[in-house]
């Protein structure tokens, strides 16, 4: 990487900068020959090297797009194949693990609904009944894949003020939730209790944000929505 001072491992201060690889030239290299990368298994586009009889080495210089794309993971197979411009024939190199952390995650932004249409506020009349018990009903927007089959952890904390700064003692409460392919497509709805923190809260605000492991990497948290409670 460009910062990381361990080879095969990328974090996050590699992070939007080119990554360097080489590895030892093969014997009888020749004219025309060239060397193509693959990370991840797939080809990564413009990481190709031409070759000749003179070459010591291989060296490819690969955009972080590559990296992006691939995702984070203990153990990202790289490898290259060698072929020449005259024929189809080519040589697959074993693969070379790649630690990967650096890969930052957005994730949808979770959001309270049936808020007060007037004063834009989670009320008593913004609560739904289910399975016989009131909850507010928060949705996660569809659109990321990576959400399906993992466990999410919503995280609910009362606060004092509008900026979300100072925590009201014990109004701090979380759940977990798992959506599947067609929720994490076109988005879900979660519930969080109202005999629990929420009620508590009473007349403060109140926020919402969820955690989520992905490709074997904890995601930075999503954003938080933070709303005036008055229950």
């Amino acid at each position: 990487g460009a910062v990381s001072a361990t080879d095969n491992v990328l974090t996050e201060a590699d992070a939007n900068q080119d990554v360097s690889a080489t590895a030892v030239i093969y014997p009888n290299v020749g004219d025309d020959q060239y060397a193509q990368l693959y990370w991840n298994g797939v080809e990564a586009t413009g990481v190709r090297v031409p070759l000749n009889n003179t070459s010591t080495e291989i060296a490819f210089t690969i955009p972080w797009d590559v990296v992006r794309d691939g995702g984070n993971g203990a153990a990202i197979p790289v490898s290259y194949l060698v072929g020449h411009t005259l024929n189809e024939n080519v040589y697959h190199s074993g693969p070379r693990e790649v630690d990967v952390s650096g890969i930052r995650i957005v994730l949808p932004e979770p959001a309270f609904q049936n808020l007060d249409p007037t004063f834009d506020v989670l009320n008593c009349p913004s609560l739904r009944v289910h399975n016989g018990a009131l909850h507010a009903e928060i949705k996660v927007p569809g659109g990321d894949s990576r959400l399906a089959g993992k466990e999410l952890t919503f995280i609910y904390q009362g606060w004092t003020n509008s900026s979300g700064n100072v925590a009201i003692p014990d109004t701090s409460d979380s759940f977990t939730y798992t959506p599947n392919e067609d929720e994490a497509r076109d988005g879900f709805i979660v519930r969080l209790p109202y005999e629990s923190a929420l009620s508590e809260t009473r007349q403060a605000w109140g926020s919402i944000h969820f955690t989520v492991d992905i490709d074997g990497a904890p995601a930075a948290p999503s954003e938080r929505h933070l709303v005036d409670v008055e229950v």
